[in-house]
């Protein structure tokens, strides 16, 4: 019926079409909307997180393992070894080059 509308009247499909793209745009509002709150309340528990790790680390006084009745804690630093891309380009430019592949990502925000 609306298809048949939509030709007999080309305005109508334009109406139908504009009705469409309000409540999408009204719909991505509201989901963005939800998104950034959800964003706000992640970094919150993020900041909640750093505070309790620096104090369970503060109170390890220098130990690199706590044990309680559920739970090993620890804090240990180690090495790990590292190609260093830029000394290495700019020393061997041309072997950088060869082994060098482009990376595509995908970046999504929301402002």
């Amino acid at each position: 019926m609306e298809a048949l509308q939509s030709e007999r009247h080309p305005r109508a499909k334009n109406i139908v079409e504009y009705n469409f793209q309000q409540t999408k745009q009204a719909d991505m509002t509201a989901l963005a909307t939800e998104y950034k709150a959800l964003k706000r309340q992640q970094e919150s528990i993020a900041a909640q997180l750093d505070e309790l790790k620096a104090t369970m680390i503060g109170s390890m006084n220098g130990e690199e393992v706590f044990l309680t009745d559920l739970y090993k804690i620890s804090y240990k630093t180690f090495t790990s070894n590292r190609l260093d891309t830029d000394t290495f380009k700019a020393v061997h430019p041309n072997i950088y080059k060869l082994f060098c592949k482009p990376s595509t990502s995908t970046r999504f925000t929301v402002d």
